[in-house]
C-alpha cells in the first residue's frame, strides 16, 4: 500500500545516498559524548554546536531522499537549508576559539551575524510564497528526486556561506602551519572536509545528479577523525594556536605536557635555548629551565640575562593539561636589585671600616699619649725634687707610633672618601692599557728600591678606578717587603698553557689578550698565611702589616663596582682579578 510518503521501491543508488547521510548523522551524534570531555568551554560549545547542527542537517537530507511526497521533500529541503546555514556560524565559532582568535567574542560581530542569519532564514522560509530563492520540480532519474533551480539570491547566500567556511579553514591551516609538530594528518582531514564542496559543484552543473548538500558529510568526517584518530596531534597543534600565550607573546614561551615533554615553543624561546625539539623531555633540552620550574619562586639566568618564570595551566582534553611557561625578562630589575644589595653591603663595609680602624687608632693614640703624659709627669716630679731629668726613650717611641697611627687614620679617611665617591657601579668602560694605569699608580707609591714589572694588554675598565685599585694593591706589597711587584695577565685554564709557552718563546712583556680573563698582581714580599691574605680583602681585617689605608679591601671594592671577582692566592703571594665572565 502506497501511503504517499515512502517510495514504493528504492534504487540502490538512492539507498546509497540515504545511507551516506544516515552514517554522517550517526557519526556526528557519536562524537557528541567525546566533545563533552573537552575542558575548554568555547571549543566544547563550538564543536558541539557544529556536530549537532550537522547531524540535524544530514538527517533532513536522509529523510528527503527517502520520502516520495514532493511537498514534503521541499519542506525538508528548506529546513536543511536553514540548519545548514547555521553550521557556518558554528564552524567559525569553533575554528576561532581553537585558533586562539577572539573575534567570536565580539558582541558587534555576533549581533551582525545574528541579523544576517535571521534575514537569510526569513527569505528561505518564505520561499513558497515569493519563489525568489529557488524553484523546485521533480526528476525521475537516476531516481525520483527534487530538482532545484537556484535564483541569484541563492548564489549570493552560498557565496557568503562559503566565504565563512573558507575563513574557518584558513584559521585551522594557520594554526596547523604555525605548529612545530607534524600536522599532515590534520591537514588531510581538512582537505576531506572540503571535498563535498566539489561534489556540490558537480551536482549544480549536472542536472541528473541530485543536489543534496554534501557539506554535512565532510563535517562528520573531519569531526570523527579529529575526535577519535588524531586527537594527540590535534591537541598539540591547539597549544600552538593559543596565540596569546605562544606565537604572539613577546617573551620566550614554551608549553610542556603533564609528563614534562615539550609540546611547543615560540621563536624567542628557540633563540634563548638551542636544541629545543617538540616531544623531547624539557629536562634533556633545557635542564636549567626544568630545574628552575621546581623552585618556589622560579627565576632563571641565561648568560647575562635574568628571567622571572610564570606558569599558566592550559586545558587540553579530558583530564590532561599543558603548562605554558612564560619567561619575563627582569635583567634590568635584577641589575638594580643587585646594585642595591652591593651598595648596602658597601655601606656596611664603610661602617665596619670606620668603626674598626678608628676604634683601633683611638686606642693606640690614647695609650701612647698616656705614656707620654706619664713620662712627662715623672720628669716634672724629679725636676721639682732637684733631681736630674732623665729623658725616657719610650716617650719618643710613643710619639712616633702616635704619628704613624694618625697617618694611618688620614689614609683610611682618604680611602673612605674615595670609596664614597667611586663606589657607584661602573656604567661606562673603555679599553685601558694596563701598563699605563699601573705606571700611574706606581708613581703615587713610595716604592724606592722596588721594581714594577707589568705586561702590556688592555683591560675593559674605568681608568680612574683601575688606577686606585692598583695603587692600593701596590702599597700593600711594598709594605710587605716586596722587591719586585709583577702585574700579568691571568688566563682561562684552556689558554694558560699555550700563553705561557708563547711568552717563554717570545721573551716579552706583552700579550695579545687571547684567553685573558683578567690580571694578577704578585709581590715577592714576606709570606702571608692563606687566612690572613683572605682576611685582607675584608674591611675588618686584623693585619700585622703596618700599611696605611684600607689596602686590598679597597681594591676589592673597586673590583666590585666593575663587576669583577677577586681571589687571594697566598701560595703565590698574589691577588687575581677576574674581569671577564665565564
Amino acid at each position: 500500500m502506497d501511503v504517499g510518503f515512502i517510495p514504493p521501491a528504492l534504487t540502490r543508488l538512492q539507498i546509497g545516498y540515504a545511507g551516506l547521510f544516515a552514517i554522517a548523522t550517526l557519526a556526528c551524534l557519536a562524537g557528541l559524548p567525546r566533545v563533552r570531555t573537552i575542558p575548554d568551554r568555547e571549543i566544547k560549545w563550538g564543536l558541539g554546536s557544529l556536530l549537532t547542527l550537522s547531524a540535524v542537517w544530514a538527517g533532513f537530507s536522509t529523510a528527503r531522499l527517502l520520502v516520495a511526497d514532493p511537498g514534503l521533500q521541499r519542506t525538508l529541503y528548506i529546513l536543511g537549508l536553514t540548519v545548514g546555514f547555521a553550521t557556518v556560524f558554528a564552524w567559525l565559532y569553533f575554528t576561532a576559539s581553537y585558533a586562539g582568535r577572539g573575534f567570536h567574542r565580539n558582541v558587534r560581530l555576533r549581533r551582525t551575524a545574528a541579523a544576517i542569519y535571521v534575514a537569510v532564514v526569513g527569505v528561505k522560509l518564505t520561499n513558497p510564497i515569493h519563489g525568489g530563492y529557488f524553484a523546485a520540480g521533480q526528476l525521475a532519474e537516476p531516481f525520483p528526486h527534487l530538482a532545484i533551480q537556484q535564483s541569484p539570491v541563492h548564489w549570493v547566500v552560498i557565496g557568503l556561506a562559503y566565504a565563512g567556511a573558507a575563513l574557518g579553514f584558513y584559521l585551522l591551516y594557520d594554526a596547523f602551519a604555525a605548529s612545530r609538530h607534524d600536522t599532515r594528518w590534520l591537514l588531510a582531514l581538512a582537505v576531506v572536509a572540503v571535498i563535498p564542496v566539489v561534489a556540490d559543484a558537480v551536482a549544480v552543473v549536472t542536472p541528473s545528479i541530485p543536489e543534496v548538500s554534501f557539506e554535512s558529510v565532510g563535517v562528520a568526517a573531519f569531526a570523527v577523525g579529529v575526535l577519535f584518530f588524531v586527537e594527540e596531534d590535534f591537541l598539540r597543534a591547539r597549544v600552538t594556536a593559543r596565540r596569546a600565550l605562544l606565537t604572539d607573546h613577546p617573551d620566550p614561551t614554551v608549553a610542556v605536557d603533564d609528563e614534562g615533554r615539550l609540546l611547543d615553543y615560540n621563536d624567542e624561546a628557540a633563540t634563548l635555548f638551542e636544541g629545543l625539539e617538540p616531544r623531547a623531555s624539557l629536562e634533556s633540552v633545557a635542564p636549567a629551565l626544568s630545574a628552575a620550574l621546581s623552585a618556589d619562586a622560579p627565576r632563571l639566568s641565561v648568560g647575562s640575562r635574568s628571567f622571572a618564570i610564570r606558569r599558566h595551566d592550559v586545558p587540553l582534553w579530558t583530564d590532561r593539561t599543558a603548562t605554558t611557561v612564560v619567561l619575563r625578562e627582569v635583567t634590568e630589575a635584577e641589575r638594580h636589585r643587585a646594585e642595591i644589595e652591593r651598595q648596602n653591603e658597601q655601606l656596611s663595609d664603610i661602617a665596619v671600616a670606620v668603626a674598626h680602624n678608628l676604634r683601633n687608632a683611638s686606642n693606640v693614640l690614647q695609650g701612647h699619649i698616656g705614656q707620654v703624659a706619664t713620662t712627662r709627669a715623672t720628669g716634672e716630679s724629679r725636676a721639682a725634687g732637684g733631681d736630674e731629668v732623665v729623658t725616657d726613650a719610650s716617650a719618643g717611641e710613643s710619639l712616633d707610633i702616635a704619628a704613624a697611627t694618625a697617618e694611618r687614620v688620614a689614609a683610611v679617611a682618604e680611602d673612605l672618601r674615595l670609596l664614597a665617591e667611586l663606589g657607584q657601579t661602573v656604567e661606562h668602560t673603555a679599553p685601558v692599557p694596563l701598563a699605563g694605569a699601573a705606571r700611574e699608580a706606581w708613581d703615587r707609591c713610595d716604592a724606592d728600591g722596588v721594581t714594577l714589572d707589568c705586561e702590556s694588554f688592555n683591560v675593559e675598565a674605568d681608568r680612574r678606578r683601575l688606577v686606585y685599585l692598583l695603587e692600593a694593591v701596590f702599597r700593600f706589597h711594598v709594605r710587605n717587603g716586596a722587591t719586585t711587584v709583577r702585574v700579568e695577565a691571568s688566563h682561562s685554564p684552556a689558554a694558560a698553557g699555550a700563553t705561557a709557552a708563547g711568552a717563554a718563546t717570545a721573551g716579552t712583556g706583552t700579550t695579545d689578550g687571547g684567553g685573558v680573563e683578567g690580571f694578577a698582581v704578585t709581590g715577592d714580599g714576606a709570606p702571608v698565611s692563606s687566612e690572613e691574605f683572605a682576611a685582607l680583602l675584608r674591611f675588618d681585617a686584623e693585619s700585622k702589616l703596618d700599611a696605611p689605608g684600607l689596602g686590598p679591601a679597597f681594591a676589592r671594592a673597586m673590583a666590585d663596582v666593575h663587576g669583577w671577582t677577586v681571589e687571594a692566592d697566598a701560595e703565590a703571594g698574589r691577588l687575581v682579578f677576574t674581569t671577564r665572565a665565564g
